[in-house]
């Protein structure tokens, strides 16, 4: 009965494996855009991932949306800490490149 136990535990672990190995691999932070205006998602957008520091914001990592106006890892090749961060969405030149104006002009 013991031994019954005993491999169904090691079963049990060798498919959650790969689920944990997957997760380990994603990136924690994704970004999608879309224009409310128009419903389609927002290409070539800049976005910023920052993290409040002593003297201000500190830049963290930098990307732009692709045509499906996603991108899939903001977050960097670094451990996640406690602490306040923001995700600024520089819009300004995507609503020129459309001819259209906005509500936030960054």
């Amino acid at each position: 009965m013991l031994k019954r136990y005993l491999v169904l535990s090691v079963v049990t672990a060798a498919f959650s494996l790969p689920s944990l190995v997957y997760a380990a691999q994603q990136n924690i932070l994704s970004v999608h855009i879309l224009n409310q205006q128009t419903g389609k998602p927002a290409a070539d957008v800049t976005v910023t991932l920052e993290k409040k520091a002593d003297n201000g914001w500190l830049q963290l990592n930098t990307a732009k949306t692709d045509k499906d106006g996603r991108i899939k890892a903001l977050w960097p090749e670094q451990t996640a800490t406690t602490g306040d961060y923001r995700v600024v969405f520089k819009t300004g030149d995507y609503f020129k490149k459309q001819n259209l104006e906005s509500f936030f002009p960054e």
